[in-house]
């Protein structure tokens, strides 16, 4: 759903539930603690370059500050703020779409405890935004049905009409943000302002709702991804995880990796060399998407998009990405960081079954940065890993 269509539908939502009725922040909360931590996600925001291997996601921090230092945040604000985040699925939604890749990390899950304490473990069955967290987020901006209906394009009539004036991001950034929510830091420093938090703390903890990582891909909490300044954004192909400590698809492990992220050489077979394993996950997975695209009078792309460990080695690496070439993927990218603070997930193709000339001069250490850089340099050849 294009963005404008989906902010369009949501503030529809929230106007027909009218205001929300609560009130400002007021004395209530710990100002300290909410400068503090304001301060302490400005300078990460401020210091953050793609060499950190991490995605500039700052939102938990956020709403972690402002649910534990505000004892008066209304309900329907922490079902908006709860909501932002991954949670484990239904074991009927997890049959249907699988394990969201952060909510089924035992990492992350622990995190999300310890900032939200109390917060609702599951999401409802239907997966839409509880009511009371709309109506929250509504306060926002009372006239937006309006504004909206009067415009062709309604995120921007949005923008003009109401979010501008918070004076917490600019235009460009609104526009070019990838996510079709962050409505709530918009409504978080609505609600801060008016009980009387300085601006200047509210701002840093807005921003980081705003730019709250809604990315199409999400790095697990123990991946550092590598670095490459490319500009094609990583929204599309199977998705597969590489390391640090396992291979995993779908939500479950299917290779281990031992503590220098080598697989056991029990698991690597054929030619060219591949973890069976993996060959047979991903070459079910291939048919299935075949026939799926089939059904549908389409073709199946071929597409595999890799979130991989920058340091794993191509010992490790090589023998993933020939199961995935072995198993009909005929498009293989990895996932990496580009020097874009707000749209920083990018992906670089490293293997292309149609192109010419095969990238030589990897050797069994070979890192995924060093692979990545050396894929870079021949970025307008276009390169493949494997013969045909």
């Amino acid at each position: 759903m294009p963005r404008d269509a989906c902010a369009l539908l949501l503030l529809s939502t929230f106007v027909s539930l009218g205001p929300s009725g609560c009130k400002g922040a007021s004395s209530s909360c710990d100002q300290a603690a909410l400068r503090t931590a304001s301060e302490t996600i400005a300078k990460g925001w401020d210091g953050w370059t793609p060499q950190t291997g991490t995605v500039p996601d700052f939102s938990l921090d956020a709403a972690s500050a402002v649910w534990n230092a505000c004892p008066s945040l209304p309900d329907g604000a922490k079902t908006a703020l709860d909501f932002m985040f991954e949670h484990p699925r239904t074991e009927s939604l997890a049959a249907a779409y699988g394990a969201p890749s952060r909510a089924s990390e035992e990492a992350f899950l622990a995190r999300l405890e310890t900032a939200l304490p109390g917060h609702a473990r599951t999401h409802p069955e239907d997966g839409l935004i509880p009511p009371d967290a709309l109506a929250w987020t509504s306060s926002v901006c009372p006239e937006a049905e309006t504004l909206m209906e009067r415009s062709d394009a309604p995120g921007s009539a949005l923008w003009d009409g109401c979010l501008s004036k918070l004076g917490l991001i600019e235009h460009e950034q609104w526009t070019s943000r990838r996510a079709t929510s962050g409505l709530e830091g918009f409504a978080l420093v609505h609600w801060l302002t008016d009980g009387g938090i300085d601006p200047k703390v509210a701002a840093p903890l807005g921003r980081a709702l705003v730019f709250n990582g809604d990315w199409q891909v999400r790095p697990p909490e123990d991946v550092r991804l590598p670095a490459a300044e490319v500009t094609t954004s990583a929204d599309g192909g199977i998705p597969l995880e590489l390391g640090p400590h396992a291979i995993r698809f779908s939500g479950r492990d299917v290779a281990s990796l031992d503590a220098s992220g080598r697989l056991a050489p029990a698991l690597v077979t054929g030619s060219p060399p591949m973890v069976g394993p993996l060959f047979d996950t991903l070459a079910e997975q291939a048919d299935h998407a075949t026939e799926m695209a089939a059904r549908q009078g389409s073709t199946w792309s071929g597409e595999a998009l890799v979130t991989a460990h920058r340091d794993l080695p191509w010992s490790t690496v090589g023998p993933s990405l020939a199961a995935a070439h072995s198993a009909g993927f005929t498009r293989i990218s990895l996932v990496v960081l580009a020097t874009n603070r707000i749209d920083p997930v990018r992906s670089l193709t490293v293997h292309d079954a149609t192109a010419t000339e095969p990238l030589s001069g990897l050797t069994d250490d070979t890192t995924v940065q060093q692979l990545v850089d050396a894929v870079v340099a021949r970025q307008d050849e276009g390169v493949r890993l494997f013969p045909r």
